[in-house]
């Protein structure tokens, strides 16, 4: 028996300018922070400034330096990476409160019984957020390139 899936694959379209040919199929493209893009790393935004971001994308097109381009970002890059930046602490928060409730019945300490689940809230989200840029660092090193320079604007 066959089953038919039907997938829908949303994509994420920017504008940016070509600010370095690095292959003769790569290119880095400097794109405009949005307020979306304050906590998110699915780009893998290899250099920061105040109002934009450097990517590494596929440049299939032969885009120069300089040129004005339109870059496709897979949706799914997007979702898993604003799942593990927002969800992620809310579970973390979660498992610390219940494991503090657990800690503090083994130790029959009732009276500081909320006190103790919220510093281990606090402390499961804390070890959340310092492992984060390790994280990201080991995802970089590991992650292929998935933007992808569709189209020159303006040459």
């Amino acid at each position: 028996m066959h089953y038919l899936k039907l997938y829908y694959k949303f994509i994420m379209k920017e504008n940016g300018v070509v600010k370095k040919v690095v292959s003769q199929n790569l290119a880095e493209v400097e794109l405009k922070r949005l307020s979306a893009c304050k906590n998110c790393r699915a780009c893998g935004a290899i250099s920061e400034s105040q109002g934009s971001f450097i990517i590494e994308a596929i440049n299939d097109i032969g885009a120069k330096q300089h040129d004005i381009v339109e870059i496709e970002i897979p949706s799914s890059d997007v979702l898993s990476v604003s799942a593990l930046v927002f969800l992620t602490p809310i579970i973390l928060m979660i498992v610390g409160y219940v494991f503090g409730q657990l800690v503090g019945n083994y130790l029959e300490l009732k009276r500081s019984l909320d006190l103790i689940s919220g510093g281990f809230a606090v402390l499961f989200c804390a070890i959340f957020f310092i492992a984060l840029p390790v994280y990201d660092k080991f995802i970089k090193q590991k992650k292929k390139i998935s933007a992808r320079i569709v189209e020159i604007i303006n040459p």
